[in-house]
């Protein structure tokens, strides 16, 4: 039978596993032993362990996550001595202090004394161009992004250190670079794991946090900046965390039974979300569907996606605006990042917008968005499903005052400063997978409920319609390792087609 220390060694491998999810589910499981009365010593003592030996500095916080993961599942948990945790953080960072900080608001941990880097990259340094060459490869492309912007706003060679950064930890682990682990890992493009963290990733983002370092102490970032950007390099939000993913709402169209011809999914699709909006329209419930999305059907070698936008709509001539680009602009035109706690939690405040600054005219008609997307400062890849459908929220100006949410067990609530419960988000994972299909959307959905007064003041007062456009994408490979093709429709339910001023 395998002892307690093996089993722990085990678990704690997995904290590196290249796919984020098992990461995030040796976090939960690494929690889960913290808690528990008759294992939590040793658990705790072999975390520490495990911490102080890590070479990389990204990867050490995997620790310090398991550990605020008990938090969040018992408010009762006590985390270790603040010494003992900084002892064992043997690769300190910017993020580690970060969420040293989380545990211990109060400790007096100098933020100076984790600006871990080497020196100044020497003149004659010429960076490898491997590193270049794979930075989107082995990272998401907002590491680059976010090296340009610092470069461009802060008149500093922030890229160049970076990729020093990333040759010391090379030649220090001796890892030769090659791509061959990310070929093996995606070579197939049909069905492979969307949030893969490598080890030669990992190289890229403990070089990335070490550059940061190296550019607050030049005194080139503020803190306030370097705590921002470091914050992107957490695998997973904080406040987010804490949300426990729902069953599919029965409500929810789907297609039933077998299907000879894959061509009669739209149609089945279609009367079902006009039943949906029926009786939203006609039963008087207390929410409205301001915004939703979700796999609709899947098999081998089809699936269907389908979005709802909630809109204020006004006709004011005769010409009929282009549906699919109503719904692009709704999906991808009215993002932003709301007012928060903290850039590791997503609890806050959505801020005001004037509602002139938010209609947008496409022909004869104007649409004012009832919802849009909150976007969090760190780039969750351990929930990665999250990242590709977003999570929403009402318009300010649905309520005449502010609008706070906070993330909790069973979704994220919105409410007025009366304490009124305006909306309610939440999402599903019913048939999520580890590994997914190339440019298929997660078999996961969400949706965002408002409620009905809220909908039906706005709209009397605007002198607008509440209506939906609905996108739908089928996705279709007709054959082993092809491309998927996409087909989208679009259509629209409730507008009013009555001239308006």
């Amino acid at each position: 039978m395998m002892n307690t220390k093996d089993a722990l060694g085990l678990l704690f491998a997995q904290l590196t596993w290249p796919s984020g999810m098992v990461r995030e589910r040796a976090c939960v499981a690494i929690a889960d032993l913290l808690l528990y009365p008759q294992h939590s010593a040793e658990t705790q003592t072999a975390l520490l362990d495990w911490m102080r030996e890590q070479t990389l500095e990204s990867v050490m916080v995997h620790g310090l996550l398991a550990l605020l993961r008990a938090k969040i599942q018992d408010s009762n948990f006590v985390f270790p001595h603040v010494d003992d945790l900084v002892r064992n953080a043997q690769k300190p960072s910017i993020l580690s202090w970060m969420l040293i900080k989380e545990m211990h608001p109060d400790a007096d941990i100098v933020f100076e004394q984790v600006l871990n880097h080497s020196e100044k990259a020497p003149p004659a340094f010429q960076p490898d161009p491997f590193f270049d060459k794979y930075i989107t490869t082995f990272l998401p492309p907002i590491y680059a992004d976010r090296a340009a912007e610092i470069e461009k706003k802060e008149l500093v060679r922030f890229r160049r250190q970076w990729a020093y950064e990333w040759q010391c930890l090379v030649a220090a682990t001796g890892i030769k670079p090659s791509r061959t682990p990310m070929d093996f890992w995606m070579r197939d493009r049909s069905d492979y794991c969307l949030a893969l963290d490598l080890f030669m990733g990992e190289i890229y983002r403990s070089a990335y946090l070490r550059a940061l370092a190296w550019a607050a102490t030049q005194g080139r970032l503020s803190q306030a900046d370097a705590v921002f950007f470091a914050s992107q390099t957490c695998p997973i939000d904080l406040a987010i965390w804490r949300i426990k993913p729902e069953r599919r709402p029965v409500w929810w169209p789907q297609t039933t039974g077998a299907l000879d011809k894959i061509d009669t999914v739209p149609a089945q699709i279609w009367q079902q979300v006009q039943a949906l909006w029926d009786r939203q329209r006609t039963q008087g419930d207390e929410w409205v569907i301001a915004a939703a999305s979700g796999i609709v059907h899947e098999e081998e070698e089809a699936a269907y996606d389908l979005e709802i936008f909630g809109l204020f709509q006004k006709c004011h001539g005769p010409e009929t605006p282009d549906f699919s680009e109503v719904a692009a602009w709704c999906r991808y035109g009215n993002g932003f990042y709301p007012e928060t706690v903290s850039p590791l939690h997503f609890d806050g405040r959505i801020p005001q917008r004037r509602l002139d600054t938010a209609v947008k005219a496409f022909a004869d008609w104007s649409f004012a968005p009832a919802a849009n997307t909150a976007r969090n400062v760190t780039v969750p890849r351990w929930q990665w499903w999250r990242m590709n459908r977003e999570i929403w929220v009402p318009s300010a100006y649905i309520d005449n005052g502010p609008l706070t949410f906070r993330c909790q067990e069973n979704g994220i609530t919105v409410r007025n400063d009366k304490d009124y419960m305006v909306a309610e988000w939440s999402d599903w994972t019913d048939s999520l997978q580890e590994r997914c299909a190339d440019n298929v959307p997660p078999a996961t959905g969400q949706f965002l409920r408002v409620a009905r007064k809220q909908i039906e003041r706005f709209a009397a007062e605007t002198g607008s319609t509440f209506c939906w456009v609905c996108r739908l994408t089928g996705y279709h490979s007709k054959s082993y390792n092809k491309e998927w093709e996409r087909a989208v429709t679009c259509r629209e339910f409730g507008v009013s087609r009555i001239v308006r001023d």
